[in-house]
């Protein structure tokens, strides 16, 4: 795909290595991210109980699963007179993401279920030419899609026995860091668990980093840290307002502003590929 949109916390696309690789997936991530515990601090603690103090901070268990769908903009860290906005339908952590120049143009991509498409759109907002993703371009999709929502999964990772959380001490800030493998939801495409080590601060008890080896895509094999800021209410929630990904530590992050819109509406029509019609409207 040749779309310009591959640059850090942008989701255009994502998915597969077969299931049975994805425990060497794993196997390698864990080897490639030891490092990441250099230097953490006290004994191990109870990776359950970080979790749910997470979750218990941004506003509870019970209004999480309340959410039906959450949208993400972009408001400042995008190209100039580019918008992003990202739609996800938490039940089956359904992705429309899309992507518009000033005149309305620009382009979408939909991880849904079984499907994993591209779409480019005019000024009008009719589909002009659409494509399935690839495996791997599906992969890199579903997980920028899970790293971008990671503090809304906490529920998920803590839920999972699969997640297999484990808690690897504390940072010289005091922060818990959880180790825990992140699985896809069945029948999404590019369903390819990964690696992420979660840190959380002292105080709040609040997500403020996820982290670990880039296991696809451009950036594959470099050490990303994506640093969840700002936390304000949004309704009955608490959430991030500034991310900042950084993809190595020798390369400045990228820093964005976001604004949240939950339960926003996500029509079954925004997940669904749509159908070109010929010059005679066929």
């Amino acid at each position: 795909m040749t779309r310009s949109a591959r640059r850090a916390l942008t989701l255009p696309v994502a998915l597969a290595l077969a299931a049975a690789g994805a425990a060497g997936v794993v196997a390698r991530a864990q080897a490639q991210d030891d490092d990441m515990d250099e230097g953490l601090e006290g004994g191990a603690g109870e990776p359950k109980a970080v979790l749910q103090r997470a979750i218990d901070a941004m506003g509870g268990a019970d209004a999480l699963r309340a959410l039906t769908a959450v949208a993400v903009t972009f408001d400042g860290g995008a190209e100039a007179g580019i918008t992003e906005r990202h739609v996800l339908r938490l039940e089956g952590r359904q992705l429309h993401y899309a992507s518009r120049d000033a005149g309305g143009a620009g382009f979408d991509v939909v991880i849904a279920r079984g499907l994993a498409f591209l779409c480019d759109r005019g000024p009008d907002g009719k589909a002009t030419f659409v494509d399935d993703l690839t495996a791997e371009d599906a992969r890199e999709g579903a997980y920028e899609r899970d790293m971008l929502f990671m503090p809304l999964l906490l529920p998920s990772l803590l839920a999972d026995p699969r997640a297999a959380l484990e808690h690897k001490g504390k940072s010289s800030q005091g922060e818990a860091v959880i180790k825990a493998v992140v699985h896809p939801v069945e029948g999404n495409p590019g369903a390819t668990p990964f690696l992420v080590r979660l840190r959380f601060d002292p105080t709040s008890g609040l997500l403020t980093t996820a982290m670990g080896t880039v296991p696809c895509g451009a950036d594959q094999g470099r050490k990303r840290y994506l640093s969840f800021q700002e936390p304000k209410r949004v309704g009955r929630l608490v959430l991030p307002h500034r991310y900042a990904d950084q993809r190595a530590k020798d390369v400045a992050p990228r820093e964005v502003a976001v604004s949240w819109a939950l339960d926003a509406a996500a029509e079954p029509a925004l997940f669904q590929r749509p159908t070109l019609l010929d010059k005679e409207g066929r």
